[in-house]
């Protein structure tokens, strides 16, 4: 744990304030364009709410998460966390994240991937 903690204070400390702020922004502009692909194969956002890089979502089909995940990294994308696992009112619901390092190319390639895999 320090080690990363370390790590993370080197990081951001060769950043600095605004290349923070750049790096914040690129997470939420790519949490937005993951939802917004998502939703235009069939997904739904699960709350209305604010989010910085990370979104709930429910995925488009019927597939189980965990078959869901497995189908993705098959074709080489690492798939969300199943919400489920930890709260059984959010069975079927995947947390997906797109940092400031995905690119729009990239995001639309995993949104693609999901509609294949759950027609």
């Amino acid at each position: 744990e320090t080690l990363l903690a370390l790590a993370a204070s080197v990081h951001m400390a060769a950043l600095g304030p605004e290349g923070l702020r750049e790096v914040a922004a690129g997470c939420v502009l790519n949490a937005h364009r993951m939802a917004e692909a998502l939703v235009g194969v069939g997904a739904r956002v699960v709350f209305d709410r604010p989010y910085f890089k990370e979104v709930a979502v429910r995925p488009p089909g019927t597939l189980r998460i965990e078959e869901l995940n497995r189908r993705l990294l098959d074709r080489g994308f690492l798939g969300g966390y199943d919400l489920g696992r930890d709260d059984e009112q959010m069975e079927g619901c995947w947390l997906v994240c797109a940092t400031e390092n995905r690119t729009q190319e990239e995001i639309d390639g995993f949104a693609r991937a999901v509609a294949e895999v759950t027609r």
